[in-house]
């Protein structure tokens, strides 16, 4: 079996690009490739990761092979694989406690063709992304908390080298890419497909957050105590963004800068790793509406 795996990471386009990947199900299936949606792959991981199983793995991987009968080609989507965003309050760096969550792909890898698909971020827009998107599913703590304060020795290269500890072939691009240009990057986690995804514009989803909310999101946690998740959930859409102006924009200039360069040797880093395949992006665009 012919597997790819798409991993995320968080707040980088995911959500749009698994949107479209089950909204062409069919002509995946038409093309003899299977996507697992979403949904019904995070119900069974959520319940092998809570089994008492000592075969976790194993379950997983007979899952899969049941689920794809018929198929020799397959996609998985699920960035939680990765672990979930709101360990970004007790990390100190990206996906610091992640290979737990990975390890449940070891049989898939050792019995399967498997090849990873993985995207990075600018930290400047990608730790205030994910901040907003913890605080879904967490109790409030200030963002100044969130990797204990590590912001200037963040790097994606952690991440990537615990992705290559897995031996398999990695395709790699940049989110900042993605927008104009995901019809080339669906193709190649498609297999090389001939699905038009043009024929399919995903609704923006989970928006970023704005300043106004999260200065009365902190005063309401300040002043209440305990949690407000729901109440967190109401205020984004009492405080949207209209502008860019509005968005949450928690870092200054210095540190911006800071982000900027250090992305620039992340992305230099990458591109010198054997085993990974950069996307360089083309002059043919695609423009669709993204999460952000």
């Amino acid at each position: 079996m012919n597997l790819h795996i798409h991993l995320g990471a968080h707040k980088t386009g995911t959500t749009h690009l698994q949107e479209l990947l089950n909204f062409h199900q069919t002509d995946l299936k038409n093309q003899g490739i299977l996507y697992i949606p979403l949904l019904e792959l995070r119900a069974k991981l959520t319940d092998i990761y809570s089994s008492k199983s000592i075969t976790k793995p194993l379950d997983f991987y007979q899952y899969v092979i049941e689920r794809s009968s018929g198929f020799t080609k397959v996609i998985l989507s699920e960035e939680n694989l990765m672990g979930n965003t709101n360990n970004i309050f007790n990390q100190r760096e990206l996906y610091q406690n992640n290979l737990p969550f990975l390890s449940i792909l070891s049989e898939l890898i050792k019995r399967s063709e498997v090849k990873l698909f993985f995207s990075v971020r600018n930290l400047a827009t990608f730790l205030p992304s994910i901040y907003s998107e913890a605080l879904n599913w967490s109790s409030y703590q200030p963002f100044e908390k969130t990797y204990h304060s590590n912001f200037l020795n963040l790097s994606w290269m952690s991440v990537i080298a615990k992705l290559q500890s897995l031996n398999r072939p990695l395709f790699l691009w940049k989110y900042e890419d993605y927008k104009e240009h995901c019809k080339e990057i669906l193709r190649e986690i498609s297999f090389d497909s001939k699905v038009d995804w043009q024929e399919h514009k995903v609704p923006m989803l989970r928006r970023s957050s704005s300043k106004n909310l999260m200065k009365c999101y902190e005063e309401i946690s300040t002043q209440l105590g305990g949690d407000h998740r729901k109440i967190y959930r109401l205020l984004r859409e009492y405080f949207p963004i209209t502008k860019q102006e509005d968005r949450f924009e928690p870092f200054a200039k210095v540190l911006t800068d800071h982000f900027d360069q250090s992305y620039q040797r992340d992305i230099s880093s990458i591109k010198s790793c054997d085993g990974i395949e950069f996307y360089e992006a083309k002059r043919d665009k695609l423009n669709l509406t993204i999460e952000r």
